[in-house]
């Protein structure tokens, strides 16, 4: 019989929290999902892991130690656990094979920092030194030509809140249409930032980067 990774279906939130160790229970990093879509995501992506684990190692009492806790909104609770940075399996194995990059996703909305790739997540305030940044979500538009007017190509709008220490906003967005998105700069505290959804010659549909100039 195949096992299966989760018993609650459409759950509302989750809190995903890294511990000191397995051993040290205190609350090391945490942050709190409530995009069921984004959710929804990383529950296919944990699904794509083998479900039936294939080491059995037990962890010494400075393993490190995550927890992803999902809830659905009539409160029903599943908790998804890794161990030495893999996941523990419904068998209770570990999965020492790739992960397709989920554990490194998780691990930078815990410890965000300049130029890593960070999830598109709607409402999740994203904590740097100096200020934070909101995925507030994406505006697409058809091509005009479909209704008449010139062939432009489908075009989109992403917008972002960044807040500084005092909790003030900037606004930004980022256009997307017949040429790759154009990075946009904000200023906080003098130092000067990048905001970007393209690099490498190519458009990441679901991170940004935030860099400094």
């Amino acid at each position: 019989m195949t096992s299966s990774w989760f018993q609650i279906v459409k759950p509302v939130s989750l809190v995903a929290t890294e511990f000191y160790s397995i051993s040290d229970r205190k609350i090391k990093a945490q942050v709190a999902i409530n995009d069921a879509v984004a959710i929804l995501k990383l529950m296919k992506r944990i699904e794509k892991i083998p479900a039936e684990g294939d080491e059995m190692v037990k962890p010494g009492p400075k393993a490190s130690y995550h927890s992803l806790e999902f809830s659905t909104a009539d409160m029903q609770k599943q908790e998804i656990v890794l161990i030495n940075d893999k996941f523990k399996t419904p068998t209770t194995a570990l999965n020492s094979k790739d992960d397709g990059g989920l554990f490194h996703d998780l691990e930078s909305l815990l410890h965000p920092s300049y130029g890593k790739n960070l999830l598109k997540i709607k409402g999740l305030e994203i904590k740097f030194k100096d200020f934070s940044i909101i995925y507030d979500g994406i505006d697409e538009f058809p091509d005009p030509a479909l209704t008449g007017g010139p062939t432009l190509g489908p075009t989109s709008k992403t917008y972002f809140t960044v807040l500084n220490s005092e909790q003030k906003s900037q606004k930004l967005e980022i256009f997307q249409g017949q040429v790759p998105p154009q990075p946009v700069s904000f200023k906080i505290k003098n130092k000067n930032f990048i905001l970007s959804i393209f690099g490498k010659n190519k458009i990441y549909p679901e991170y940004f980067q935030v860099t400094l100039k």
